[in-house]
């Protein structure tokens, strides 16, 4: 499982954008707190920093009004998915 495409369909839901560039926008999240790390190396811990810093960092680049409860929302699946990210690794 693409965990970029699993919580890019998430936040697209979230925000009413198009999924390629809610994927995008985790990337770039990504690449904002862990520059150079590959993705599918990325520890819950380290998706949950994404989460709280540079995902609310670029939604507010793109104008989004309530990063916080976006953000909240991220982590919240992040959560519940925490056994598909265990497994991915």
């Amino acid at each position: 499982m693409d965990i970029i495409n699993l919580f890019g369909d998430i936040l697209a839901k979230e925000i009413d954008k198009p999924g390629i560039a809610c994927r995008g926008i985790i990337r770039l999240a990504i690449k904002l707190d862990f520059p150079g790390k590959n993705v599918e190396n990325l520890s819950y811990e380290d998706l949950s920093h994404v989460f709280k810093n540079g995902l609310k960092k670029k939604l507010e680049v793109i104008g989004e009004l309530n990063v916080n409860a976006i953000s909240k929302k991220m982590i919240m699946e992040l959560t519940k998915k925490q056994s598909i990210l265990t497994f991915t690794h």
